[in-house]
């Protein structure tokens, strides 16, 4: 099973094509306007509610947080799914909006869940973030997508294959971003990092190298 977090901030995708029968959807606090709004089921609403009001479908699970608490929403909507046991997660409404607050601490959960044995994915319009540590990855997508990496503390042994920009067991810290805005050359491309974590940045789409 894998799972699926609404989240409060901008959502510009068709969050209905990620979603099938073995999908177990949470929403948190504000994002289950966007799922009722869009005619997509609830399994879970978590949240302080401090940006919801009711009515709420009787058919949806509540579980109500208080305003004072050390977790964010969405943090407490990746609690839930891993101890459920699901471990694939896809993070919508992560980004926009007013709070800048909000959209910096969901990229740092990226972090925290990979600290806690998850894999999360923020899908963002044509962008898609995600981080890995000291590993591989295969990109899939097509020629001209951009590929960014962001070293989260100090990364070394980062190869790069299928990138414009080729690496060879270079290294990255977060000082100096100098790894952004690569492009695909074909469909696939590797990024491997043999020591430490990294944020990749994924942009669908013909782009302009900037």
């Amino acid at each position: 099973m894998k799972g699926v977090i609404i989240a409060g901030g901008r959502i510009e995708d068709n969050i209905n094509k990620y979603i099938d029968t073995d999908t177990f959807v949470v929403c948190a606090d504000s994002g289950y306007v966007y799922a009722v709004k869009n005619g997509i089921k609830t399994d879970v609403l978590i949240g302080d509610f401090d940006s919801i009001k009711k009515p709420i479908n009787p058919a949806c699970e509540v579980i109500t947080h208080p305003v004072q608490k050390n977790a964010t929403d969405t943090q407490l909507c990746i609690d839930y799914l891993s101890l459920k046991g699901i471990k694939d997660i896809i993070l919508f409404g992560a980004f926009g909006g007013d709070r800048l607050d909000h959209s910096i601490a969901n990229l740092q959960l990226l972090e925290y869940a990979l600290n806690v044995n998850v894999h999360l994915k923020i899908i963002d319009g044509l962008t898609e973030v995600y981080m890995i540590n000291s590993s591989s990855v295969t990109i899939y997508g097509e020629k001209g997508d951009i590929v960014s990496v962001f070293a989260v503390d100090a990364a070394d042994g980062i190869s790069y294959k299928g990138l414009k920009y080729p690496l060879k067991n270079a290294s990255l810290s977060r000082s100096v971003p100098y790894c952004v805005s690569n492009a695909m050359i074909g469909n696939t491309a590797e990024i491997e990092v043999k020591k430490g974590k990294v944020i990749i940045v994924h942009i669908r789409g013909e782009q302009s190298e900037r």
